[in-house]
């Protein structure tokens, strides 16, 4: 086997090659279709049931044909599969014990790794660093698509400690890489907390069991939907801020700091500025994003919005802005949207009148203010959650950089408190 010792790294660690250590070098995965999942046959993992974690994302289908075919691609316990092409090239997914059978597919390549020198779950986290992803677009082949051959991967130069010592290293990434992925539930939980909290406080809007009036949202307005302005990509530079389609997500508008900016007059800012409390709707898009809305943000700037997005405001004797926005996120909303969309090639259209016209149930005031505070609340914790989540994953991330130079450390205290 081909090792050195490598200058940079602890006396007792060695530099090789991927290919080096394992067993089984460079396998292409099976050249066959999937089908449904059938008991009898084995699951079929393709490039797309792999997240970025590498973990299994979808509901994994089975392959076609017959168990001859299948019979050179079943996976073992820490085998490591590469994505070879495409937008994915590099991902990586390692294999754990499972009752169940797996093959793999033709986009995917397969290393077996020699566990008596190298732990594959080692190898796998080497995966996760900056080393490797910046190896793996330095050797990439473009042509139709990216790409990195067998050849390639075997290649793959990896800085080795003795197995006893990649176990401990393991051991630790294990722990950090654990406590990321639980504030990840964590706030994954409390972003759903909010829709849970509507339907407990108000019913389903479809079915409004509670018995609210239900009235269009055109007699809650005090000012009608506009739509925004438009300035040809040239104009854009300096100048003043603009709300543009994708300064908003899951009714927030996002990173207020990095917005585009151009050079209007004082009467086009007057015209198009928005306002807190303002709702913004997406009046023109691809039919998956139509309908895409929005709640202003107090703000102490002059911000403008452009003509793919559509504005009013409310009268908020009558209707709470939050309130409205969880009700414009809804299903029921959406589809009275998708009803009256323009459908063209590659777009969709709502215009004012489809807007006013979506029906709302509406509770009491006093009922949709309690809930606008509920989720306030729900909302300044989930920040929170956020920014410990951030910092975590500067963590684990200074933690897997640092565990294949030789300078792994590991304050617990510290993980203990981010987390």
């Amino acid at each position: 086997m081909n090792i050195t010792k490598a200058d940079t790294l602890p006396e007792s660690w060695i530099k090789t090659t991927l290919g080096n250590i394992s067993i089984l070098r460079g396998q292409y995965g099976l050249g066959a279709s999937s089908v449904d999942f059938q008991t009898g046959k084995p699951r079929y993992i393709r490039i797309t049931d792999i997240d970025n974690n590498g973990e299994l994302n979808n509901e994994i289908k089975s392959p076609a044909g017959n168990a001859e075919e299948w019979k050179d691609y079943f996976l073992d316990e820490g085998d490591l599969l590469f994505a070879r092409s495409g937008a994915t090239v590099g991902k990586t997914y390692l294999h754990k014990k499972s009752d169940e059978a797996f093959v793999f597919a033709g986009y995917l390549i397969r290393f077996k790794i020699n566990q008596e020198i190298a732990d594959p779950l080692f190898i796998f986290y080497f995966s996760k660093t900056s080393f490797y992803s910046n190896w793996v677009s330095s050797i990439q082949t473009v042509a139709a698509q990216p790409n990195v051959n067998a050849s390639s991967y075997g290649s793959l130069k990896i800085p080795l400690p003795p197995l006893a010592e990649q176990k401990q290293i393991v051991a630790i990434l294990q722990e950090a890489d654990a406590l990321r992925r639980k504030k990840k539930e964590i706030l994954e939980k409390s972003n759903r907390l909010a829709g849970a909290l509507f339907l407990e406080m108000f019913g389903d809007p479809v079915r409004n069991e509670k018995g609210w009036d239900i009235l269009p949202l055109g007699k809650m307005l005090n000012q009608e939907p506009q739509n925004g302005l438009y300035k040809h990509s040239s104009e854009y530079g300096d100048g003043t801020k603009i709300l543009r389609i994708d300064s908003f997500y899951d009714g927030k508008v996002i990173n207020l700091e990095n917005l585009k900016k151009l050079k209007l007059s004082e009467m086009e800012i007057e015209k198009y500025k928005v306002f807190a409390n303002d709702i913004l709707i997406n009046r023109v898009n691809s039919i998956e994003y139509l309908g895409k809305c929005a709640l202003v943000p107090s703000i102490n700037e002059d911000i403008v919005f452009e003509s793919n997005i559509m504005r009013f405001s409310i009268d908020l004797e009558k209707i709470n802005p939050l309130f409205l926005i969880k009700n414009l996120l809804h299903q029921s909303c959406r589809n009275q949207l998708l009803k009256l969309a323009k459908v063209a090639i590659n777009q969709a259209s709502i215009n004012q009148q489809d807007v006013k016209s979506i029906k709302i149930p509406l509770p009491p005031l006093h009922l949709q203010n309690d809930f606008a505070q509920k989720v306030q609340a729900i909302e300044d914790t989930t920040k929170q959650i956020e920014s410990s989540l951030q910092k975590m994953e500067k963590l684990y991330d200074s933690l897997l950089q640092k565990a294949f130079t030789g300078n792994l450390w590991f304050d617990k205290l510290t993980m203990t408190k981010v987390s």
